[in-house]
């Protein structure tokens, strides 16, 4: 059964390659800090913050280990 894991979302890699916050709409990419090599796209152009909300509601439905409380989510240039 799936435990309450809090995500949240690291920007430093899109503002190191684009030398700003990420927002608006686009194709937004998202790998788990622990696994940046398996890259998440987003089903389309979406706004940002739908974007985290599918790769929150992603993430959420992984198999995260019972000791794991917070995943760290890569917001990918």
């Amino acid at each position: 059964m799936a435990h309450a894991v809090r995500v949240e979302f690291d920007p430093r890699p899109f503002r190191n390659s684009h030398g700003c916050a990420p927002r608006g709409r686009g194709s937004w990419a998202f790998a788990l800090a622990e696994r940046p090599a398996e890259v998440m796209f987003s089903p389309g152009s979406m706004l940002k913050r739908e974007a985290e909300a599918w790769a929150r509601a992603k993430v959420r439905a992984m198999d995260i280990p019972a000791g794991v409380a917070v995943v760290s989510v890569l917001v990918l240039p």
